[in-house]
Order: C-alpha cells, then sequence, then structure tokens
C-alpha cells in the first residue's frame, strides 16, 4: 500500500469522492503535484461548467485529498474519499 495525492469533491450524495475515474494516472505523489492538477482544472473551467458537469453542490468544495493505493501500479483502493487516511 501507498499513499498518494487525489483531486477530490463533493458528490450529489454529500460524500467526498473523486473527480476522476480511480486508476493510477489521475493520483499524484505529493499534495503539490496534486495542486498543480486542480488549478489547472478550476482555471480552465467556468464555475457554470463545474456545475454542469458534478452538480451545483461541488461549489467551493474541490480539494487535494490522500487516498490509499495499490502498490505497483497506483490504483486508489476507493473512490469515496475518509477525510484522514
Amino acid at each position: 500500500m501507498s499513499i498518494r495525492y487525489v483531486l477530490t469533491k463533493i458528490d450529489k450524495d454529500g460524500l467526498r469522492s473523486m473527480v476522476s475515474s480511480v486508476q493510477g494516472q489521475y493520483t499524484y505523489s505529493t499534495p503539490e503535484e496534486a495542486q498543480v492538477h486542480l488549478d489547472q482544472l478550476l482555471s480552465s473551467n467556468t464555475q457554470e461548467r463545474l456545475v454542469e458537469v458534478f452538480g451545483k453542490q461541488v461549489t467551493g468544495t474541490f480539494k487535494v485529498s490522500p487516498v490509499e493505493c495499490w502498490q505497483g501500479h497506483n490504483d486508489p483502493k476507493r473512490y469515496y474519499i475518509e477525510e484522514t487516511v
């Protein structure tokens, strides 16, 4: 097991979940690296577009979160993120 970092948001059920699919290519080795990608996501999309894609509850909920990943390929062990890993 390894700890990596992913982009997350609050979903329509009120749970913190990954922005992308559960694949190692969407995990990052440091929170700083993940933050760069989060900043790019937010600066490349309008708030209206983010709401259109993810739902109105997403406003202000994007953040970088740690996630347990499988060793080697770095696929996250879960889609829903616990606030503490």
